[in-house]
């Protein structure tokens, strides 16, 4: 399934992934808008993503926030004109 993350402003930290229950049901991440930064350990351990969409409001990525993930998922940078 999708999970959809929106809203303004950061994302808290976390020591383990909040959605550590639902690891095996999350294939694509979807961060709208409006999120600046993707708190620590916020996907840590979610295996199954194939997708993610970050979107150009985020300038700062928090530690450990992709370990332990599918080792090839897509990426995309929404808004993105040049890398």
């Amino acid at each position: 399934g999708t999970l959809e993350i929106y809203g303004n402003g950061e994302i808290n930290d976390f020591t383990a992934s909040p959605f550590g229950n639902y690891t095996n049901e999350i294939s694509t991440i979807l961060i709208e808008e409006g999120i600046t930064r993707i708190g620590n350990n916020l996907f840590n351990g979610i295996t199954k993503v194939k997708e993610m969409y970050i979107p150009k409001s985020v300038v700062k990525i928090g530690d450990h926030s992709f370990d332990n993930m599918n080792n090839e998922f897509n990426v995309i940078i929404l808004g993105l004109e040049e890398m």
